[in-house]
């Protein structure tokens, strides 16, 4: 590569000694230090992309994630034909004269890259199948259009000079005594805590690039740790040392393994006191919920108990943190869970009893919070109602006794050997507490026991019948043939994607244009969804490369209209589990809306269809997988596609129960008030809900100030009281007989209270306001008129800080899987657990 200078803009900052400091930032309430760090890491980021010349996001091959565009591999000048059909000038005018024959997107790639792609994109064009084919070898800016070739040997140095031009960066502070000039002289120390541009010598530009290199090959580093901005902060670190005492040795300045170990407990040590203290008014409100579940390393066979909370603090901020991941060793038996959660709680100040808890349904978690007021994790819910639509557990079921049968006949002595637990160590990898393998008698079991037992208001009770035991416990034997023609198509797709694993086929796939097939998991939400997907951008390049080697009988079996007809149908749900799984805001209001819209879109094919087309299509007007409108394929539906969407409905309705607090929460989302579509007796029990939970607030609320005034006051000495023979023909408060006169149209027929007429609920409802502003976000909102519903506002804090789903805690193992590699299994526990604790604190602060 040929030597060249390039700007370099050194963020440099004020890094404490004590570096505590930026995590007080975290539980602080001065919004200002937090955006300015913001904005420090994000300049730094961008600056120090724009920098890097050739990178892996620079490279034409991985410029675009997006498996869609197929021919992005094709970018190389000397091998593109299709390129000279143009130049560079002739796209330039047909893209400012808006030919509505070509379209310029901008570099969507879900791929970290330079900071110059924050000017160009690529060019399409209309091909002959009136659909948008990318122009290979060319980029546009997005502002003036202007044109260049685009390719592996194209070099970046103009790119990155042009985006400066017309999209310069957002915030760039003056040079240092008016000059871009390296300077050999010490700083002063005015001078740190700005931005310095700099022009690098050739010289010093190709050893930089020769040290990371070196470094990323040597140590085995992954080529993205250069865009970490651990590291970014930490050579501005440098940066700041060797501007105050000129040139050390990195030797007398990094620390030892021992005493960044030693650092690490203390920082977990100072964040715990800082959770501790932060928690206590929130626990206060009840505006805290835990979400517990386990996991094992697959290395250590290791069992942990992670808990992670979210909790809305006193500014009405939406906050969640990996609290803990603690080895938890024994059975797991409901007893067990709470006196370990009740110690390690213990910790940080928090009782079972001032917190929500939501986790999956497993039966030790049920029977452990049978007490508390648990709410059920409605991700897992939809995911069972997936895998008992298509007959996972009997198919499951069904290959262990095959399994176990042929053991036996090989081996005599099998029956006398203790089992091992092989399985639930694979299954406890992923989901801890058995609630993705067990029976349907035995999920009818944990439903009732929950909907018996426990102390909320329940929207639906399920009516047993024999259509209800029919539609979860019906064995495949009975389904009808054309249903069991999809069964086989699915069996089919599943052992294709299996083969092109073990293989290796994907590299060729994805060589040829395709992308890369995905194995479907049980135990992983959206995977059968996102393995037909996959399937069916690769289909004709698989069929392909299978004829090439005579494995055509993988795939001739496949019906490819059967594969699109279940992928439509499959979507929604996609689409509903991801919105559900945000994790840094509010989300429980979602439930209720999603499972009213499941239950109108499996109503037809059509209208399965029609949402896909409003909702999930891309902003080009035509789905990125198929044209739904002009494909064939999708025009009528197949009988066995309509069996399984009819079962889908049915066992959405059976086994989905809402919570009152789902509904709840989406009654106190402003935009959502209304609970339209709702069921009029639903919103009944919700009003009497919320009203209740008014109420205790209010009760609450006053016994505390009454047992401050009795603090604060001496008692008053009672007097007897005369007897008065007339005294119930006395006056009293004219506000208290209106209540008496008015009150009886209002009174509860559940509870031992009055409701006034106007009461905060009502007032709320029939409240103005607009709904373009930012105000309209619910804890924005409540923020803003606490004043004028002070115990409705209390008690939204409450049900807005329950997760629709227990994602962050599965995230959270995600996390501790990633820190216990195979190269890190003699790592200690209690690093693991502390580790986690600073990285969430972090990651939200950053």
């Amino acid at each position: 590569m040929s030597s060249r200078s390039c700007d370099l803009v050194d963020d440099i900052y004020l890094i404490s000694a004590d570096n505590p400091h930026s995590i007080s930032n975290f539980f602080s309430n001065n919004e200002q230090n937090h955006s300015n760090s913001i904005s420090v890491a994000a300049s730094c980021d961008s600056n120090s992309a724009s920098t890097r010349t050739r990178n892996d996001s620079n490279s034409p091959a991985s410029a675009r994630g997006d498996s869609s565009f197929t021919t992005t591999r094709a970018l190389n000048d000397s091998n593109s034909s299709s390129s000279d059909h143009y130049t560079a000038e002739q796209l330039k005018n047909y893209l400012f004269k808006k030919n509505p024959n070509y379209r310029l997107l901008k570099n969507d790639s879900t791929k970290s890259l330079s900071a110059w792609w924050r000017a160009f994109g690529f060019i399409f064009n209309l091909n002959e199948n009136k659909e948008f084919e990318q122009i290979p070898g060319f980029i546009s800016c997005l502002k003036c259009f202007q044109t260049f070739r685009y390719g592996f040997k194209s070099g970046t140095k103009h790119f990155v000079e042009h985006a400066n031009k017309c999209f310069p960066l957002a915030t760039k502070i003056a040079d240092v005594a008016g000059t871009n000039e390296l300077k050999c002289s010490q700083w002063k120390l005015e001078q740190v805590g700005v931005q310095r541009k700099m022009q690098l010598t050739p010289k010093d530009q190709h050893q930089l690039k020769e040290l990371c290199a070196k470094w990323v090959c040597c140590d085995m580093r992954p080529f993205t740790i250069v865009e970490d901005d651990g590291l970014q902060r930490l050579a501005n670190m440098f940066i700041k040392i060797g501007s105050q005492y000129g040139l050390v040795d990195a030797k007398n300045v990094i620390p030892s393994r021992h005493t960044v170990g030693r650092a690490v407990h203390e920082i977990a040590d100072q964040i715990r006191d800082k959770i501790k203290e932060e928690l206590i008014e929130p626990l206060r409100a009840k505006a805290v919920t835990i979400a517990p579940d386990f996991w094992q390393s697959k290395y250590s066979q290791q069992s942990y108990l992670g808990l992670n909370i979210t909790y809305v603090d006193i500014n009405n901020k939406f906050k969640s943190i990996d609290l803990f991941c603690r080895p938890f060793n024994g059975i797991k038996s409901y007893d067990l869970i709470l006196d370990f959660l009740n110690i390690h709680l213990a910790e940080f100040g928090i009782s079972l009893t001032d917190v929500n808890i939501i986790t999956d349904r497993g039966a030790n978690f049920l029977k452990a919070f049978a007490k508390y007021d648990l709410i059920c994790c409605f991700g897992h819910r939809l995911n069972n109602v997936l895998k008992v639509c298509f007959f996972y557990q009997q198919t499951k079921k069904k290959k262990k006794n095959n399994q176990a049968s042929s053991k036996d006949n090989t081996c005599s002595t099998a029956k006398s050997t203790p089992p091992t637990n092989s399985a639930r160590v694979e299954k406890d990898e992923l989901s801890s507490s058995s609630d993705s393998s067990l029976s349907d008698d035995e999920e009818n079991q944990r439903e009732n026991y929950v909907t018996e037992q426990s102390s909320l208001v329940i929207l639906r009770r399920r009516k047993k019948s024999s259509t209800t035991q029919s539609a979860q416990k019906m064995v495949v034997e009975d389904i009808p043939p054309e249903a069991k023609q999809v069964l086989l198509v699915l069996k089919q797709a599943k052992k294709l994607v299996k083969y092109v694993k073990l293989t290796g086929m994907n590299q060729e796939i994805k060589d040829n244009g395709g992308v890369t097939l995905l194995q479907a998991t049980a135990v992983r939400w959206l995977s059968l969804s996102n393995l037909l997907e996959s399937l069916i951008k690769s289909f004709k390049i698989v069929r392909k490369l299978l004829f090439d080697k005579e494995k055509q009988s993988l795939i001739t079996d496949l019906n490819l209209q059967c594969l699109k007809q279940l992928c439509l149908i499959l979507k929604p749900f996609k689409q509903i589990m991801i919105s559900v799984q945000t994790g840094n805001s509010p989300s429980l209001y979602l439930v209720s809306m999603f499972y009213i819209t499941l239950k109108d879109i499996l109503q037809s094919f059509d209208t399965v269809k029609e949402y896909i087309n409003e909702h999930i299509e891309d902003i080009d007007g035509h789905d990125s997988l198929f044209n739904i409108d002009k494909d064939d394929d999708l025009e009528h539906e197949l009988p066995g596609i309509k069996w399984f969407r009819e079962r889908l409905l049915t066992l959405v309705n059976e086994m989905i129960v809402l919570d009152v607090r789902q509904v709840a929460a989406t009654l106190l989302h402003p935009r959502y008030r209304s609970l339209k579509k709702v069921p009029d007796h639903v919103k009944d029990q919700c009003y009497k809900h919320v009203r209740q939970q008014v109420w205790q607030f209010r009760e609450k609320a006053e016994a505390e100030q009454e047992n401050q005034k009795n603090l604060s006051e001496p008692p008053q000495k009672k007097q007897k009281k005369e007897k008065n023979m007339l005294s119930r023909f006395e006056s009293g408060n004219f506000s208290e007989e209106t209540v008496d006169r008015t009150g009886s149209g209002d009174e509860s027929d559940e509870y031992d209270y009055q409701i006034k007429k106007g009461d905060e609920l009502d007032r709320y409802l029939l409240f103005e306001f607009d709904k373009s502003k930012k105000e309209a976000e619910p804890l924005e909102f409540w923020k803003n008129h606490s004043d004028k519903f002070p115990f409705l506002s209390q008690y939204a804090r409450s049900i807005l800080s329950i997760p629709a789903t227990t994602t962050n805690v599965e995230r959270e193992f995600s996390s501790a899987g990633f820190i216990l590699n195979e190269r890190r299994t003699s790592l200690q526990s209690n690093k693991l657990d502390e580790m986690l604790l600073i990285r969430s604190v972090e990651k939200q602060l950053h």
